[in-house]
């Protein structure tokens, strides 16, 4: 929860935490997570064309992440791609057939 926390209220210093995360020796999982949460703070900041740089980080890590793919669709379509925000939000669902989200 306190990750969380700084996410949200403190994007900046949340991404400087995160870079640490990224560039250490952690596990894949941590990484793909901390590349999520990066994006996130962009996203929050509506800054989508970053956010996707980080949502792609992940996918290249672990193609199959729910979060990262979901976050992905909601940026592109808040930069009115929707080709791209269709294609993902598709992938959500084919993957987490009852998650409400990308619906």
């Amino acid at each position: 929860a306190p990750l969380f926390t700084q996410v949200e209220n403190q994007p900046m210093a949340s991404r400087a935490l995160l870079e640490k995360v990224i560039g250490g020796q952690y596990k894949k999982e941590n990484v793909v997570l901390a590349h999520t949460l990066i994006g996130l703070t962009y996203s929050y900041e509506n800054q989508y064309k970053m956010a996707n740089r980080y949502y792609d980080e992940a996918l290249k890590t672990d193609e199959s992440y729910f979060p990262a793919i979901v976050n992905s669709g909601f940026a592109y379509l808040a930069t009115e791609q929707y080709p791209e925000a269709a294609r993902l939000l598709s992938q959500a669902t084919q993957l987490q057939q009852n998650n409400v989200i990308p619906y």
